[in-house]
């Protein structure tokens, strides 16, 4: 097989494969404000859940997969879709965040440890035109760990109920 350069750090640990149950995946995909006909990619597939979930047919949707030889993080820079979401592996959050940036349309959702999303990678964000649009709190007992889960949903258009202060260094 093709040598993969994005392949999880942690070859040891199971930290960049733990599964997002399907009823949370149901439920944070209801998050997204997708419209009939949207395109969809998941850039992490996994066991397929949040793939098999997505609203649409067939052949508006695509997935990549590390351990299939589909990675992600070298796709052509034209590649898009409307959405982009997935649970994105724990050891490559500012790579995923902003390849999902690059390669979506109207926006993405990120299923991620909370400290993944830093204030400074949410400026970035919004400053290529994306502002976070919902967030759900997760903690999935499942999974094993006491690190709090965020998902995070980005669009091109500010959310009017929705604040991300995020304050400079006072100048005086």
């Amino acid at each position: 097989p093709t040598k993969m350069p994005n392949k999880p750090k942690h070859e040891h640990s199971d930290r960049d494969r733990i599964y997002t149950p399907e009823s949370i995946v149901k439920e944070l995909i209801k998050k997204i404000p997708a419209v009939d006909n949207d395109s969809w990619c998941d850039p992490c597939f996994g066991k397929g859940i949040f793939f098999d979930n997505f609203p649409c047919i067939n052949d508006h949707k695509e997935y990549y997969e590390i351990d299939m030889d589909k990675d992600f993080l070298i796709i052509p820079n034209d590649y898009k879709w409307d959405w982009v979401v997935t649970n994105i592996p724990f050891s490559k959050p500012k790579e995923f965040i902003f390849a999902m940036a690059k390669h979506c349309n109207k926006g993405f959702g990120i299923l991620c440890l909370a400290n993944s999303m830093t204030a400074m990678r949410i400026k970035e964000l919004e400053r290529q035109g994306f502002f976070l649009n919902n967030v759900t709190i997760l903690y999935i007992k499942d999974w094993g760990f006491g690190y709090r889960t965020d998902f995070y949903v980005f669009t091109r258009n500010k959310a009017k109920n929705l604040d991300v202060m995020i304050s400079e260094k006072d100048k005086g």
